[in-house]
């Protein structure tokens, strides 16, 4: 498969997987493509950050994946993160602990 078709497809929004099942290939070989046409990220091998920085995170109106951005890791890990540690992820829990905080 050209990389023009690769970027086109791509960049239509198609999965990685369901291009590569099309033309033979796996997931991963066309995400690679994808990533030296510059149309893909490289993966996050971030940390997730310590519970202090979590409880704030929670605390904070901004949503939770702008500190998993901040932190260089995928959201999924801050959420598993806040859950282990007993926060709240959903907004009604954050917005209740966000009002008994100011109490």
């Amino acid at each position: 498969m050209p990389d023009a078709e690769v970027r086109r497809r791509v960049a239509a929004g198609e999965a990685y997987a369901a291009i590569g099942r099309d033309v033979g290939l796996t997931g991963e070989t066309i995400r690679q493509r994808a990533l030296r046409a510059g149309l893909a990220s490289p993966r996050r091998h971030g940390r997730v950050p310590g519970a202090a920085v979590l409880r704030v995170a929670v605390l904070a109106d901004a949503p939770l994946t702008a500190t998993a951005t901040a932190w260089g890791c995928a959201p999924a890990s801050i959420l598993r993160a806040c859950r282990r540690l007993g926060l709240p992820t959903d907004r009604a829990g954050r917005a209740a602990l966000r009002l008994g905080a100011r109490s």
